[in-house]
Parts: C-alpha cells; sequence; structure tokens
C-alpha cells in the first residue's frame, strides 16, 4: 500500500493528484467551462500540442486521477485554455492557499512570486532573486512601452485634433523615455535586446527625433523572420 499527498491509504495501481496537480485539474475544469469547451474539445485541442493527450486524460485530470501534470503539460494547457500560465496554479479571486513545494501562500502571493513581482517562493537568497526580478521587470517595461507606441488616438470623445495629437506625444514621450531608460537598465544586466525588425525601430527613432527624446540607445533591426516586434498598423483607441 502506499500513501496519497494527503494521508490516506491507496492502492499502488490507483494514482491520486498530488496537492499542486488538484490545484491545476480545478483550474482546468473552471477555465474550461468558462470557455465553453467540453472534456472532449479540450483532450482535442491538447492533442494537437501533446499527442498522449485525448479526453480520458482531461477526464482522469479533473477527477483528480492524474498523479502530476509536467510542466510541457501545464504550458500547453495554458496556450489552449488561452490564459497566462500562472493563472493555472492560482485564482486570486478567490482565498485558497497556493501549495507550493516551500510551503502554502496566499493566490495573491503565488501569483505575484510566479510574475516575478515578489519572493513568496521562499528561497533563502532574496538578493539574487530580486536581480532576476529586476530583469522580468525590465522586459515588461521594454514591451509595454513598444506597445504604447504602435497605439495611436484617432479619435476622442470631446477633444479636437490637435488635442489627440498632444495626448498621443505625451504618452509617446513617455514610452520612449521608460524604453531607453529600460534598455540600457537591461544592457546592464547582459541582457540581450529584443529583436525588431525595421520598421519598428525606424518608428521609435522617428517618435524620438520627433519628441526630442534624447541620449536614446543605438538599435540594430533584425530580419523580419527573426523579429519578435513587427510594425503593423497602428492601433487606435477612443480613449
Amino acid at each position: 500500500m502506499a500513501l496519497d499527498a494527503t494521508g490516506g491509504r491507496r492502492s499502488g495501481s490507483v494514482k491520486r493528484a498530488d496537492a499542486l496537480t488538484r490545484v491545476i485539474a480545478g483550474r482546468v475544469a473552471q477555465l474550461r467551462k468558462e470557455a465553453g469547451m467540453d472534456q472532449a474539445e479540450l483532450g482535442e485541442r491538447m492533442a494537437a500540442l501533446r499527442p498522449s493527450w485525448s479526453r480520458s486524460t482531461v477526464v482522469k485530470l479533473e477527477n483528480l486521477n492524474r498523479e502530476q501534470v509536467s510542466v510541457a503539460d501545464w504550458l500547453a494547457l495554458a496556450a489552449v485554455l488561452n490564459v497566462p500560465p500562472p493563472m493555472l496554479l492560482t485564482d486570486p479571486r478567490t482565498t485558497d492557499p497556493v501549495p507550493l513545494p516551500t510551503g502554502d501562500v496566499s493566490a495573491w502571493g503565488a501569483l505575484l512570486w510566479l510574475v516575478g513581482s515578489s519572493a513568496s517562493g521562499g528561497g533563502s537568497d532574496v538578493g539574487a532573486y530580486h536581480d532576476s526580478a529586476d530583469v522580468v521587470d525590465a522586459i515588461r517595461a521594454v514591451h509595454d512601452a513598444i506597445m504604447e507606441l504602435g497605439r495611436t488616438t484617432t479619435r476622442a470623445s470631446g477633444r479636437s485634433a490637435q488635442e489627440a495629437r498632444e495626448r498621443n506625444d505625451e504618452r509617446h514621450r513617455a514610452a520612449l523615455e521608460r524604453l531607453a531608460r529600460e534598455l540600457i537598465r537591461l544592457d546592464g544586466a547582459g541582457v540581450r535586446r529584443p529583436a525588431m525588425d525595421e520598421q519598428v525601430v525606424e518608428l521609435i527613432y522617428r517618435r524620438a527625433d520627433e519628441l526630442g527624446v534624447q541620449w536614446f540607445p543605438e538599435l540594430q533591426p533584425t530580419a523580419d523572420g527573426e523579429a519578435y516586434y513587427r510594425r503593423s498598423p497602428s492601433a487606435s483607441d477612443e480613449g
């Protein structure tokens, strides 16, 4: 006989989910239903990414008869359910604790740890954690700044065209200053800059010149097929 994660006896032939897998199983069932998917559809979509999956795999997971979920399965589930991977491990709308290997942590604390904003994981070297978290924070800031540069207000309720342009300029100036600052920060951490195509680089330099943003780091465009950031028609908002 063997003992499961809760201390109850079970036969050696029946596998029961460990504590963290139980959390994932519950979140999968909840998110699947919210997405309007039945177990067969989830199994079919998972099979496209993870061939070993099927409806029976989903049933086994949700019935807590799957002992563990691999990292590859966890990421595939997040992709199929169209949620950030951390949301399969925690739901900040609840008060349910998350059973991390170092002990139970609140849903809020677990989510912040998973996205690099809090040292809730229980590691002893807090300084090393913050060094890594700083890199995550800088990458997030670079991404947000580049996305902001691609947004242009073309219509604004109660605002004139001149006011809309001034608002764009204000937002873009702040984004450029943040982008320059965070790229230099990443340089100092030895992190490679994100790959941008020629159109994105041209946009950054053009707007920096138009808005008088100085000390901009030198940027080198990447071939289109290798670029993470590619120029597309500007999105507009109503704000």
